[in-house]
């Protein structure tokens, strides 16, 4: 009798560019609609030190375009939580994979995303805190109304990065601040930067972003 393997995410990774081993790694998770190239040059924008691994969500809508839960079944910042719980299996099983495979530090291993990958962000840690170095949530939000065992208090004092754009008319900025409130109860460790851009990622923001990651690594 035959049994499938456990299901996994197609990824990228980056080498650093200084350091040597155990190196601090970052997980970069895209937004929706993108894939794992999408992000993959950020992380040596944020640090040369960073092992830098990109996950392709798990679901296909269109040829190069990924997500990783459904909208349409959910309103936004409430995703599914069957989706939403599915694909931070994933993303927990390659973080536990990585961490035995290639040469990280586990007290340096940071994650951070986009958008909806911004929110996967939020939820890796609320869930899985404790695997995590820190947190950067860019243009997402923390989902917290969807219907899962959430685990907070394991978030408490860790360093969070969030950055959202005053002019973004995909995630309103009521979003960003709803989730730094939320963040801030916990309370987190939270740096917490407005831009004054769309949905997007700034120069400005990415700045910021080196320098908070830089302090922590």
């Amino acid at each position: 009798m035959t049994h499938d393997p456990r299901p996994t995410l197609e990824y990228r990774t980056v080498q650093p560019v200084v350091g040597s081993a155990p190196h601090p790694a970052i997980v970069l998770l895209h937004g929706r609609g993108s894939n794992e190239l999408d992000l993959l040059s950020l992380g040596h924008q944020l640090d040369p030190r960073l092992l830098v691994i990109s996950p392709r969500a798990p679901n296909a809508f269109a040829p190069g375009s990924y997500y990783w839960y459904d909208l349409e079944a959910a309103m936004i910042g409430q995703p599914s939580a069957e989706d939403l719980q599915h694909s931070l299996d994933l993303v927990d099983s390659l973080v536990e994979d990585a961490l035995s495979t290639m040469p990280i530090d586990p007290a340096r291993l940071f994650v951070g995303g986009l958008s909806m990958g911004g929110a996967m962000t939020a939820a890796m840690l609320l869930m899985h805190a404790e695997r995590l170095a820190g947190a950067m949530i860019l243009s997402g939000y923390v989902p917290v109304h969807s219907d899962l065992p959430w685990r907070p208090e394991r978030a408490v004092g860790k360093p969070v990065f969030q950055a959202h754009g005053l002019y973004d008319d995909i995630l309103p900025l009521q979003f960003g601040r709803m989730s730094r409130d939320y963040l801030q109860r916990i309370p987190v460790e939270l740096t917490y930067r407005e831009y004054p851009m769309a949905h997007q990622v700034s120069t400005a923001e990415l700045t910021d972003g080196a320098i908070w990651i830089r302090d922590l690594i």
